[in-house]
This record gives structure tokens, C-alpha cells and sequence, in this order.
């Protein structure tokens, strides 16, 4: 048996380890490798390899000191090509040459990397095994750098510095000097060379976090394709050349790479002539250039940057440290050595996507991986030598930028100049409804919304605070003063702020046609290709005005209230939240117009403004809702320690969730207890979780805040989330940790046992094996108290009409698989149930095998429920297994942990979520993006969108090329022609009743919509006229005929509808056959026979209830029919069915419904979801 390879320590600091290639004639031989230490002062000369490692696992064989090391394959395939027929090749490399086991060791050497890099004789560029268009790049680059950079004495120059030798003279025309390569790009055949070229620009290499020191440090780099090599300076010469391509709209059409951002291609090259000029990189500029760069260890975002900062006491990241205090530490860092708050400026992620425990003043380096994340671009201009506005910049010495003990609260002084007392709507970022290459125009109509949006905002006044025209004052604050020509200056990216001759010509804005000229301007920077140069500055951002007057462009997350102070050091404005008497949650930067160069802070001084102290800390998102609540929960400690301490008392005036139980009785229309409901069950849902991880206690605390307020969590529970009382029940007694509400004889070993009854055998176990793992072509097994037998059992009380949600004593599983057997009776098989089947009959066997001590086996199936299944799905059933709870639960090793994927960090956020829409609710209502959109205009979104969203290789599959599915109008969307006159009206008299009239204006526009790829997206609702039918729908017998969109039962206000039974139904059904076995779902216009018994109810129990309730469903109403006139008046009624749930819900018409399927088509498609299923859709809109 072969011995697993074994380091032997370094000796000490200043040592490492060489890899000695071995030679061989063989290419195909068993790569033969020794590893020897050596101090890096006396070492000999060797190479360093720079590659990318890949996601496949370590499974090639080296031999390394006679015995076998695995690697990635990406590596062997390197180490192969560089092995040498005759001489041995020394080198190092970071997978072979570092123990990566050895934390210790990791942090000494990353410490190491400058030295190690920058005294190799060559860094070598592992790009990738050769293949046809690769060879044909090479060769394009070297034809290219013989081209443009052929002055011999240049080239030879002994001062040159191969690390600066491919800047573009600043001096030289681009057309002059880059044109004997134009000219080549004109011939017949070499744009496909010149593409190939390009394509190595894309290569993974440039988007990892360790290859961008790699290829800063060492002046000698070469990259490897295959077997062909060539310098480094090749490709940089290329991306120099692309970037001024695209700058002089000279760009040959093959540049739009989504892939390739020539920015971050750029920065190389200046890092390198920084690592010439200066001998080290800034941080804030280090910081900048992970950008596009990925790691597998986020915290490698900055310990990936050790070797090319200057080294500092102040900032030695180790990988023992969590990432947040990595990037904490590493941003205060970067405050200090730049004595400004311009790199506030990298804090540019989308807020909503931010890792929820880092400080709000604390970029998340991690989301900047990938390329276009950039969600707005930052007004200090981070990297700019000097700043473009000066709001308060330090005159003289240190602006006195300081931290807490621990890093996480950073204190700046300054002064509050205004609170914001307006803000406008957002303006639309780059990745608005996908924009793309060659359709911006929706980005185009929403930025002219914005425009004229914010242009309503301003007062009837016609004159600015600063005494300047109020006009001219908007244009200049909507373009933060900058000159929006693509870009300032040849060489790129540098902004400019607006000149007289500039501001003569921006009153030409406040007309039609200057509008459209500037949004001409900003409408090229939406295309990839422009992407790569600047992101503008109105990307996402959103116009406000203060208390005093002052007009302002700040972050998408601005508030009214949010405090506008200038900070000592900062060149811009900041806006700042309170988050606590003495704490502040930083927001963004801001442009406000009047003071960006200085105005306010010399005004302040001068009148001997005392400045005051400003801590800024966590950031609490637009809710600050269950602050305490979530606080008191703590760090969640190492997987092998079950918290058991008290949570902390909670301040119950600072719960955001008390304006949620106030606005139910609210007077205004606008009041909504179904949102507080959906935020109650999503409280309920983040305890279970924190249950199962371990944190009983704050789950406990969770439900005792519901409960404090007269809200009892499992009347909440029984239907939509029953797997609380079992999960908190076991928990409560793994932990003996039983709250005072819950009464004793509930807490009885009888009462627990009811949660758990099935047939305790292995008999039993493997019938839920079998069921497990061939899922419905099983029979269901039919054997008492198990269940399986409760389906069964779930299924005949259905059928005889006696069946409820809380009939069953034994646990919410066979609650869930009630609904499974209603299906399984239908013939209908949806693939998530298919996966519910899988999921319980492993927690069955799971079980069982537990509670009969098999542990290998029980083991085996902890292994493949931790592996197989999403988060929830673990959760929910895992919590429902009282012999679970013993292993979930216990200390020290808690062997579940191991295999389960559920994280505390993406569990607290879920209750601030929650609640945060359901506040947006209440306050606003649901969010419409297309209220008011023709119905014209809705069919091409829905079209367009659908088919931007479609996974292509399923699209191919779907269509097969023997069913092309004939779209003559729209070969790339869903449309058809639509009807004739004469078509709709034989519709009419075939169906013998005369349709709506906004249902035959849609199908003049189109006949139907063509199914895109699957039931879940559901487009083929809509079927063509030929296909519309009256149908008898026997299958909707018994279920209730609601005509409101939200029909929860409400506790809160005891606002229930028991609407009329479907008796009989016949309909007119608009999606086609009801048998055919490919559609999930159905749309029906029912007419007066079905609506009027449902309206009558409706009005009568309206009459019966007390105020509050009528302005509910008022609320209700307004929602779905515009007005109770309209809803009264109410010919045809329009209501989907879905296979994935019972529920019916009704739309306002045809237009209503293109509108909601025009929302739901922005979203990509999700695993297992419906996106027009209802419960979803209320989410969507809240």
C-alpha cells in the first residue's frame, strides 16, 4: 500500500522549499520530482510557476522524493510541459512547495511571497494545454508586438524595464501609432487570428487573486500555451492596444467579452510600473485590483496582496482570523495610509448581497470576483492620484482617521450639513432587465422615467441656495458636475468636471431633444464593451433633497432622515444613519451640489463649527428590525460547542416589528396584516433553523417575542410551517430547557411520542429506503403506523372529505405528503413531491436506525441528507426525528454539523428580510414594475425577457431539430402573429359568448405565447386561439372559488374568507387541453354562473365585518381590481391554477396577468419553482 506523501519541517523563518523537476525523454512517463529546503538568501536559481488550480480535485500522480503527491490536473499538465529532456528544472510551487495542511506554515509563507517571486530568474504563466485557436493566438501576438512596437533602439534601451515596455506614448496619435496592426485587421482572415488572440485574455489565469502578484513582482515573465511560449509583455501590449481600441470607437465588433474586463487587464501593467517607479503598490490601489479576481478562500483577497504592499505591522492577516476581521483590519489599513476616505469609494457591491456581518464601513472583497458586479461606481475615484471634488479634505496633517480596539467601529470626525427630506426614485443600473448588446431600449425609457422623476421633485422656486438657477443647479447635480463625454482623456477613465463651456450648453438638457442626446451619451456604457472603460456615475443611484434645499446623487439605499455630513478627509459628501443614540451605520457617498469643493467646511470653520465625533458601525439595512433580537444570539460558536447561555434582555422600543403590529389597525388603506403575517412565518422558519444548528435558546427567543405580543407561533404553524412544534419540542427536551408558556402536559414522554409514531423494524427502514430511492414507481406500502401508510390513510380521509391540516397527531411530514397523495391519486407527478419522497424516506430509515442503534448505517444516511439535499429540506426533516435531535445536539463532536450545509451568518438575515418586505408593504404597497404598461408592450417583456433567461442548452433540448416550433414572427422570443379580425370573431361563435375585450386585443397582438422551455416558467398558459375551449375542469370540484389574490388565514384581525366551492365547474380554459401532460398549469375565464355566487358572498361578509377588517379588504380589493366599482362590475372572472399548489388566484383581467408574468420574467429560473405560483408572486411584489 502506498505511503501518503509526509513534509518535514522548515527549519525557520527564511527557509523554503524547491521542487527539482526531473528530466525525462518520455513525455508520457510518471513525472519524477525531489523537494529539497533552502534558504531563500543562499538558494540557488530557480523558476516560480504562476497557474490556475482549478476545480477539479487533486487525482494526478507525481512522485516526489520516491513517493506519490497528487495534484490538480491543471498543474500536472504544467509541470509535464515544463519537465526537460536532458537537465533537471528547479521550481516552486505553491501546491507542492508549501505545506497546505500546515496553517502556521501558510502564514510564514505568504509572508515569503515578495522575495520568492521577485528573485525568481523568470515567473512562468501556465495558460492552459494547447489546441488549434490557442496556437493561432500565439502566433497573432507575436506578429502584433513585431508590428506596433518595432523601434529596435526602444526595444533595446538599457533602461527599459519589461514591466513598463508596452505603455502606450501618451504623445502619439492612436491611429498613428497602433497603425500598421489596423491596417492587418483589414485583411481577409486575421480578425479570426486577432479573436484567438483575444481569447487568452479570458483565460481563468487573469481572474484569479494569487496570479496577480505573480505577475507584478518578477521582471521576467513568460507564459506557456501548450508547448509554445512567449513573453508576458505580449498580452499586456494586446489589452493596452484593446482598451485604446474601444476608447477611439475603433473596435472591430469581437471585443464584447462579458468574460473579459480590460480595466482589470489594465491594472497589471500599472501595478507593474508602480513595482518599477516606487518599488511597492499602494493598499487602496492593491485593494482596487482584486476586482475580478476570485479565491477559494475569500480571506485570500487580501492575503493574496502581502507581496506586493509594503509590509506593516498594522496589517499581517492570518488564516486563523475570520474573513471579516481580515477585511476589516485590512480597510483600516488602507484609511490610514491614505490619510482620506476616498476608499470608502470601494464599497460598491449591492447591499443586499453583502455579507450581513461585516461593518457597514467595510467593502465586501469577495463579491468583487466576478466581472460587472459593480452595482454603482464610487464618486472619490479611488484610484485617481488626486480628487476630482475636495468637500473636506484635509489642509494640514492627519484628518484623525481612527478605529476601536478590535477594528469594528470606525470613528471619523466632521459635521452634519442636512438630513434629506426627499428622495426620487432609483435610477436603472447596467443590468436592468439584462440589458444587452443590441437592446438597451428598456434601460433607455426607464432612465428617461428617472430623469423626469426626479426632475417633479423640485420646488416651484426657481432659484438654488447656492443663488445659482434652480435648473442649471439639477442638470449639474444629476451629472455630479462631471463632463459625460465616454471618457476625458485619451487615456482613459479619468473624469472631468464641467468647464464654462459646458455649462453654457446644459440648459439645452431641460428640452426633449438634449435629453435625448445625453441619454445617447450614457446609453453606449451599457454595452459590455463600454463597460470595460467606466461605469457612470448615475448607474443606480438616486436624486434627493435636503431640509435646507440642497439637491444631491447618493447610494440606491438613501433615506429620508439619512444625515448628509461632511467627513473630515472625505472629498465627498457621506450619508449616515443612526443606528443607536451614539452609533451611525455608514450609507454611501454623495454628490450635493454647492459645497463639493469646499464650500460648507470653510464655511464651518470659519464660523468655528465644533466637529463631532462619528462612530460608524454595523450596518442594520433599511430596517434596523430585530436588532436586539438578533444580537443577542451572538458569535455562533465552533460547531462543537452548543450555546446554552440566556440571551440578552431585548429593548422591545427599538423592535422595528412594533410598527408592523401598530399598522394593522392604521387608518390609512395602505395597512396589511397578511404582511405581517408572512413575517411572522418567516421568524418562525430562522428558529427552527437556529434550533437546529444549535442555538436553542435564541430560537426560544424568537418565539417568545411572538408570543410577548399575544401571537401564539404554532397557530401560525399548523398549515404552512409545521414543522415548528416538532422541531422546538424535541429541542426543548434535548436542551431540558422548556419555556415557562408552553404547558406541562405538553411536555410529557406520551405527548412527544405522538410526533414520532411509526413502526420501529428494519423491515420498516428499507420499504422507506425503496420508496427513497425509486420514489413513485414504487406502490406505496401500505403497513400501519408508518408514513407511507399515513399518505394512504391522509388520502382516504380526503376523498370522504374529512381530511384538515391538523388532523394528523404524527408530525408535519405526513401533513406535506397529504398533498402528495392528492396528486399521486390526480396522476400528476411534479418533480419536487418526486424529491419530498426521496427526502422523507431516508429521514424515516434515518430514524429508525437511530432509535435501533445501527449506527454505521444511520451514519451513512447523515453522509448522503447532508449531501443530497438543499438547506431547507435539511432542516425541515432533520428537525423532525427526535433521535436526530441527540445526534444534532450533541457535545462534543455534534457529527451532523459535519455534512449538513447550514450556516448562522445566512440565517439571521432571513428575519431582517422578512420583515423589511413586509414593512415595504405596508408602507407602499407591492411593488409594480409595469402598472400602466400596454398590453402590447407587456407581451414583448415577458418575450424578451423569458427568452434572455432560458438556459440555452435546455433550450435545445426542448426543441429538438425535428420540432423547431414554427415562430415566424420572433425567432428569439416567444411571440406569434396575431389573430385576424375575422379569426377572433369565429373564436367568438365557436364558443358561443363574446370574449373580453382586452383578452381579444392581446391576441390580435399574438396568438399565444410559445412555451420557452418547461412547465415551470408556465408562458404556455397563453395557448393560440385554435386551441381555447370551454372544458369541464371535474378536477377543481370542492375547491374554493377566491376572487383576492391573498386568502391567508388572519389571526390578527380574524379576517377570514370561506369562499363558495367550485360546484361542476365548466370554464373556458385559455392554456389549451387540461390532459395535455406538459403544461403545470391553466388559466380560465369563468363566467357569471361561477363569479356571482362568489361576489355575493363577498359583499355580504364585507357588510358583516367591523372597520378595520372592511379597510383590509378594501386594501385587498384595490390590489386586484382597482376599485370595489370595478370589482362589483365584474363580467369575467380570470384565474390561474397550478399544479404545484391548490391555490386559485385571480387576475384583473388579461392585462393584470401579463403584468404579473412580466415581473416574474426578470427572475432566472429556479430549482423546483414556480415563478407564477401565488405565494411566490406575493413575495415578488412586496
Amino acid at each position: 500500500m502506498e505511503q501518503p506523501f509526509t513534509y518535514s519541517p522548515l527549519p525557520s523563518n527564511g527557509w523554503f522549499r524547491l521542487l527539482s523537476i526531473l528530466p525525462s525523454h518520455d513525455e508520457t512517463s510518471d513525472i519524477l520530482c525531489e523537494l529539497h529546503h533552502h534558504e531563500l538568501s543562499t538558494c540557488p536559481q530557480y523558476e516560480a510557476i504562476s497557474y490556475t488550480w482549478g476545480n477539479e480535485d487533486a487525482t494526478k500522480r507525481l512522485l516526489v522524493n520516491g513517493t506519490v503527491f497528487e495534484v490538480r490536473p491543471n498543474l500536472h499538465a504544467a509541470l509535464r510541459a515544463f519537465r526537460q529532456p536532458l537537465e533537471a528544472n528547479l521550481v516552486w510551487v505553491d501546491a507542492v512547495c508549501i505545506n497546505q495542511q500546515d496553517q502556521a506554515e501558510r502564514n510564514r509563507q505568504v509572508l515569503q511571497m515578495n522575495q520568492i517571486y521577485s528573485q525568481a530568474q523568470a515567473v512562468d504563466v501556465w495558460l492552459g494545454t494547447v489546441d488549434e485557436t490557442s496556437d493561432a493566438g500565439v502566433a497573432f501576438l507575436t506578429k502584433f508586438y513585431t508590428l506596433v512596437f518595432h523601434d529596435r533602439s526602444y526595444q533595446q534601451s538599457p533602461s527599459r524595464d519589461t514591466r513598463t515596455a508596452t505603455m502606450y506614448p501618451d504623445s502619439t496619435p492612436f491611429h498613428e501609432f497602433y497603425a500598421p496592426i489596423l491596417e492587418l485587421l483589414d485583411e481577409p482572415g486575421v480578425l479570426t487570428a486577432f479573436n484567438h488572440a483575444v481569447a487568452l485574455l479570458s483565460n481563468s489565469w487573469w481572474k484569479r487573486i494569487w496570479t496577480l502578484q505573480e505577475s507584478v513582482l518578477c521582471p521576467n515573465v513568460i507564459c506557456w500555451s501548450g508547448s509554445k511560449m512567449f513573453p508576458f509583455e505580449y498580452l499586456l501590449g494586446l489589452s493596452h492596444f484593446l482598451y485604446h481600441l474601444v476608447n477611439n470607437d475603433a473596435h472591430k465588433g469581437a471585443l464584447a467579452r462579458r468574460d473579459m474586463t480590460l480595466g482589470a487587464l489594465m491594472l497589471v501593467e500599472y501595478l507593474r510600473k508602480d513595482m518599477v517607479v516606487q518599488g511597492k503598490i499602494g493598499l487602496t490601489m492593491a485593494l482596487y485590483s482584486t476586482w475580478n479576481r476570485a479565491s477559494s478562500d475569500p480571506r485570500d483577497k487580501v492575503i493574496g496582496l502581502l507581496g506586493i504592499i509594503e509590509p506593516r505591522d498594522s496589517l499581517k492577516p492570518e488564516y486563523s482570523w475570520s474573513v471579516e476581521k481580515v477585511y476589516r483590519v485590512a480597510m483600516r489599513a488602507a484609511l490610514v495610509e491614505d490619510g482620506n476616505l476616498n476608499c470608502l469609494g470601494l464599497i460598491s457591491e449591492k447591499k443586499q448581497s453583502r455579507n450581513k456581518s461585516l461593518a457597514s464601513w467595510v467593502p465586501d472583497f469577495e463579491l468583487h470576483s466576478e466581472p460587472f458586479r459593480d452595482y454603482i461606481t464610487s464618486l472619490s475615484k479611488v484610484l485617481n492620484k488626486w480628487s476630482i471634488y475636495k468637500a473636506f479634505m484635509s489642509q494640514e496633517g492627519s484628518p484623525g482617521i481612527t478605529t476601536d480596539e478590535d477594528d469594528s467601529v470606525l470613528i471619523l470626525k466632521g459635521f452634519c450639513l442636512d438630513s434629506v427630506s426627499v428622495v426620487g426614485t432609483q435610477a436603472p443600473g447596467p443590468d436592468f432587465e439584462n440589458v444587452g448588446e443590441t437592446n438597451p431600449e428598456h434601460w433607455r425609457s426607464s432612465m428617461r422615467d428617472t430623469l423626469n422623476h426626479w426632475r417633479s421633485l423640485l420646488p416651484p422656486n426657481n432659484s438654488y441656495v447656492t443663488g445659482e438657477n434652480q435648473a442649471m443647479a439639477f442638470w449639474r447635480t444629476v451629472l455630479v458636475d462631471l463632463n459625460q463625454g465616454r471618457l476625458a482623456s485619451k487615456k482613459g477613465g479619468t473624469p472631468k468636471r464641467l468647464d464654462k463651456n459646458d455649462l453654457q450648453d446644459l440648459l439645452h438638457l431641460e428640452t426633449p431633444e438634449g435629453m435625448e442626446g445625453l441619454l445617447n451619451t450614457w446609453e453606449s456604457c451599457l454595452r459590455p464593451v463600454y463597460r470595460q472603460l467606466r461605469l457612470i456615475e448615475q448607474f443606480n443611484r438616486r436624486f434627493f433633497r435636503t431640509e435646507n434645499g440642497y439637491m444631491g446623487l447618493g447610494p440606491p439605499d438613501i433615506q429620508t432622515g439619512d444625515a448628509i455630513c461632511l467627513l473630515l478627509g472625505g472629498s465627498v459628501a457621506y450619508a449616515l444613519r443612526r443606528s443607536a443614540p451614539e452609533t451611525w451605520t455608514y450609507v454611501g457617498e454623495c454628490y450635493v451640489h454647492g459645497i463639493m469643493d469646499g464650500e460648507a467646511a470653510i464655511k464651518a470653520i470659519e464660523d468655528k463649527t465644533d466637529f463631532v465625533e462619528y462612530r460608524i458601525v454595523w450596518s442594520m439595512g433599511n430596517l434596523r428590525l430585530f436588532h436586539a433580537a438578533i444580537s443577542a444570539f451572538g458569535s455562533i460558536s465552533s460547531p462543537k460547542n452548543m450555546a446554552t447561555s440566556r440571551p440578552k434582555d431585548i429593548d422591545t422600543e427599538h423592535l422595528r416589528f412594533e410598527f408592523l403590529l401598530r399598522h394593522v389597525d392604521d387608518e390609512p388603506s395602505i395597512a396589511d396584516a397578511r404582511s405581517l403575517t408572512q413575517a411572522i412565518r418567516r421568524i418562525i422558519q430562522t428558529a427552527v433553523d437556529f434550533a437546529v444548528i444549535g442555538e436553542v435558546d435564541g430560537a426560544t427567543r424568537l418565539l417568545e417575542i411572538l408570543k410577548s405580543r399575544g401571537i401564539d407561533p404554532f397557530q401560525y404553524s399548523d398549515s404552512d410551517y409545521p414543522f415548528l412544534k416538532p422541531c422546538m419540542f424535541f429541542a426543548w427536551e434535548a436542551t431540558s430547557s422548556w419555556p415557562s408558556w408552553i404547558p406541562e402536559e405538553e411536555r410529557t414522554e406520551e405527548k412527544l411520542q405522538e410526533l414520532e409514531k411509526w413502526d420501529v423494524t428494519e423491515e420498516t427502514a428499507e420499504k422507506a429506503l425503496d420508496m427513497a430511492y425509486n420514489g413513485l414507481t414504487t406502490t406505496l406500502p401500505d403497513f400501519n403506523g408508518t408514513l407511507a401508510g399515513q399518505v394512504v390513510q391522509a388520502e382516504a380521509m380526503a376523498q370522504n372529505g374529512f381530511f384538515s391540516y391538523s388532523a394528523s397527531p404524527n408530525g408535519p411530514m405526513s401533513i406535506r405528503y397529504m398533498k402528495i397523495a392528492m396528486w399521486w391519486r390526480q396522476g400528476i407527478f411534479p418533480y419536487p413531491f418526486v424529491q419530498l419522497y426521496r427526502t422523507a424516506g431516508l429521514m424515516i430509515a434515518l430514524d429508525i436506525y437511530l432509535r435501533l442503534g445501527k449506527e454505521e448505517k444511520a451514519r451513512e444516511l447523515f453522509i448522503k441528507v447532508g449531501y443530497r439535499f438543499h438547506a431547507e429540506e435539511q432542516v425541515e426533516q432533520l428537525a423532525c426525528s427526535r433521535a436526530a435531535w441527540k445526534q444534532i445536539l450533541a457535545v462534543p463532536e455534534r457529527p451532523l454539523l459535519d455534512f449538513l450545509n447550514i450556516h448562522a451568518a445566512k440565517l439571521r438575515p432571513a428575519v431582517i428580510r422578512a420583515c423589511q418586505m413586509a414593512e415595504n408593504r405596508l408602507q407602499g404597497g407591492p411593488r409594480r414594475r409595469y402598472a400602466g404598461q400596454s398590453i402590447e408592450k407587456l407581451v414583448h417583456i415577458i418575450s424578451e425577457n423569458t427568452f434572455k433567461n432560458c438556459p440555452y442548452e435546455r433550450l435545445d433540448a426542448y426543441r429538438p431539430p425535428d420540432d423547431l416550433r414554427n415562430r415566424p414572427r420572433d425567432v428569439d422570443g416567444l411571440l406569434r402573429w396575431g389573430c385576424t379580425g375575422s379569426g377572433i370573431v369565429a373564436l367568438e361563435e365557436r364558443l358561443g359568448v363574446n370574449l373580453p375585450d382586452d383578452y381579444k386585443e392581446y391576441l390580435g397582438i399574438t396568438n399565444g405565447l410559445d412555451s420557452m422551455w418547461d412547465g415551470q416558467n408556465l408562458v404556455d398558459y397563453l395557448a393560440g386561439a385554435q386551441d381555447v375551449n370551454w372544458q369541464e375542469m371535474d378536477f377543481l370540484e370542492g375547491n374554493e372559488l377566491s376572487l383576492l389574490s391573498d386568502r391567508e388565514p388572519l389571526a390578527v384581525t380574524g379576517n377570514m374568507l370561506e369562499w363558495p366551492k367550485f360546484k361542476k365547474p365548466r370554464c373556458i380554459c385559455l392554456s389549451g387541453d387540461i390532459n395535455d401532460e406538459d403544461t403545470a398549469g391553466h388559466l380560465f375565464l369563468i363566467d357569471q354562473d361561477l363569479l356571482q355566487p362568489a361576489k355575493d358572498y363577498f359583499f355580504k361578509t364585507y357588510e358583516e365585518r367591523n372597520d378595520t377588517q372592511r379597510r383590509e379588504l378594501d386594501r385587498l380589493v384595490q390590489e386586484a381590481y382597482g376599485s370595489m366599482e370595478n370589482f362589483r362590475n365584474l363580467e369575467w372572472g380570470l384565474i390561474s391554477w397550478t399544479a404545484w399548489d391548490f391555490t386559485v388566484c385571480p387576475f384583473n383581467g388579461i392585462r393584470d396577468f401579463l403584468e404579473q408574468m412580466a415581473e416574474a420574467s426578470l427572475r432566472q429560473e429556479r430549482p423546483w419553482l414556480n415563478m407564477f405560483e401565488p405565494r411566490f408572486r406575493k413575495t415578488a411584489n412586496a
